[in-house]
């Protein structure tokens, strides 16, 4: 704490307070008083009253608070879908841990409650979702003192173990774009002023061909009427592509 006596009879003392919860800002907190002692008691008086303000009973459920945190989290001008995703994701960690004191969940306990979810077939995005919400729960704990350790950090997500066919499926669809992410994607290309780039990016998304391919075409490649293209490849051999 600081003191700064004003004068024979005043005294002026500053001490640090709990952070502004909204912003994260310090806050100081200063009081006056007759003599040293008193500034300094009255400090700290209103420190405590403050603290019990930001903070939670150590009784506190994790129903109770998860419902504090989300009346918090809508506040923060997400999407309503995203808001009822989040409710959702809680009323699933509900059926395990609604009575538990958040003081009193540990890891491992989360961890199987993920695992248990996953055995009764939650779809692995939902679960994510559910993880994510319980690690922005418990982090909002550990951020208002209710907590030391966020138990959520060394939990993760149950996966299920894909087949070589299923890994080979999903890499591969990772190479192309669905049909609304190729029109997105054309959207953005329609602003670019060079028409001849607009050009080349259409011709190589809708017949397959490799950028180098599309670069060097030259016009006797193109014929309109049969709406075919002859390409020359690198080792000079003919190929052709359907329009």
């Amino acid at each position: 704490m600081h003191f700064v006596q004003i004068n024979k009879t005043t005294w002026r003392c500053t001490g640090e307070g709990p952070r502004n919860h909204s912003t994260g800002k310090r806050r100081q907190i200063t009081r006056r008083g007759k003599s040293k002692g008193e500034a300094r008691k009255r400090v700290e008086k209103a420190i405590a009253e403050l603290k019990k303000v930001y903070t939670f009973d150590a009784k506190i459920t994790f129903d109770e608070f998860s419902q504090e945190w989300l009346k918090l989290y809508q506040l923060k001008g997400n999407k309503e879908t995203t808001n009822e995703h989040r409710a959702y994701c809680i009323s699933l960690l509900n059926r395990y841990l609604a009575k538990q004191k958040m003081t009193a969940i540990s890891t491992i306990e989360l961890q199987g409650v993920l695992n248990h979810l996953f055995e009764n077939g939650t779809a692995f995005n939902t679960l994510r979702g559910t993880h994510n919400a319980a690690k922005m729960i418990f982090a909002y704990a550990k951020e208002t003192g209710l907590i030391e350790i966020n138990p959520v950090e060394a939990t993760f997500v149950p996966k299920k173990k894909m087949t070589l066919e299923e890994v080979t499926t999903e890499e591969t669809s990772k190479l192309y774009l669905e049909t609304d992410e190729l029109k997105e994607f054309f959207r953005y290309v329609d602003k670019h002023r060079n028409i001849i780039y607009r050009t080349l990016i259409y011709t190589i998304a809708f017949t397959g061909m490799r950028p180098g391919e599309a670069v060097a075409l030259k016009y006797e490649d193109v014929d309109l009427e049969k709406k075919v293209i002859h390409i020359n490849n690198i080792c000079e051999k003919k190929h052709t592509r359907r329009l």
